[in-house]
């Protein structure tokens, strides 16, 4: 009877695993076609923007399991390499990266052998890696370090910027209704602080739907009545409906009519304590 043992199908299901990472990324895997010596694939990079394929090549050695790590940690753990492998890995020209995986959990951790080596020598000897889990994650996190460590700088190699996703808060509102009419009267006064002045020396309370614009006072509310007729000549009053201006052509009229609507937000905002003025 044919069987097939668990160390090759777990072996198998690192291998599965490295190539659904290395498709995340958005390169291409292919998987060693003889028996394996010590590289189980390579990853070519390809231009995730055209599909371009580079013939820029990363070796890839898988070393899966299910059992803890040595000195394994929440936050790290360490692998000590085989003799042979480590020899073999380190003396050819191309870049080698060591995938260590535990498939039962989706797990996979990334090292490029010839830089860490090279950054740590006193740890050849006892040919000893030290893995981060959070920094050497072998997901889409870590395409960048490999593109990198595939096409270093004198290469020359170019590829399109990588897309990335983003979360976009819109900060419009849509106008569900707005006051009937729009009120405007001419005024002597020219800064907006002296109003609020005013009313505190009146002491009364007002509120922001209104602004001030070419000596003119322009308000959601009725400026002939009081407090309004105090920052203005009652006896100028306009009276528009609002409509007029919500779907004016003219874009002075529509500033300040956004303007307007602003400040009315403003007001509603505080009165549901959803905004509070600073200071």
């Amino acid at each position: 009877m044919k069987t097939l043992s668990q160390q090759t199908f777990l072996g198998q299901q690192g291998i599965n695993l490295i190539e659904r990472r290395v498709q995340s990324m958005g390169y291409w895997w292919y998987p060693s076609g003889v028996p394996e010596v010590g590289i189980d694939g390579h990853l070519e990079i390809r231009d995730c923007q055209t599909g371009r394929m580079t013939n820029l090549i990363v070796q890839v050695q898988s070393k899966a399991t299910e059992r803890p790590w040595t000195r394994e940690r929440d936050n790290g753990f360490e692998y000590i390499c085989e003799e042979e492998d480590l020899d073999y890995w380190l003396a050819g020209m191309a870049p080698v990266v060591l995938v260590l995986s535990r498939p039962s959990r989706d797990e996979a951790y990334w090292v490029s052998v010839k830089n860490y080596f090279e950054a740590n020598p006193d740890h050849r000897k006892s040919r000893r890696i030290t893995i981060n889990k959070e920094t050497c994650r072998f997901d889409q996190t870590a395409a960048d370090a490999i593109l990198r460590l595939a096409a270093p700088k004198e290469a020359g190699a170019y590829l399109s910027p990588r897309p990335r996703t983003e979360k976009l808060y819109s900060n419009l509102l849509r106008v569900g209704s707005y006051a009937p009419n729009v009120y405007i009267a001419q005024t002597d006064i020219r800064d907006f602080r002296d109003i609020w002045n005013t009313a505190r020396e009146l002491k009364i309370e007002i509120g922001n739907e209104w602004v001030i614009s070419d000596r003119s006072l322009i308000s959601f509310h009725d400026l002939s009545r009081y407090p309004w007729s105090r920052f203005c000549d009652a006896g100028t009053m306009e009276t528009f409906e609002t409509s007029e201006w919500a779907d004016s052509e003219d874009e002075n009229r529509q500033r300040l009519f956004v303007r307007l609507m602003n400040h009315a937000l403003r007001e509603r905002l505080k009165e549901w304590n959803v905004w509070r003025p600073k200071g």
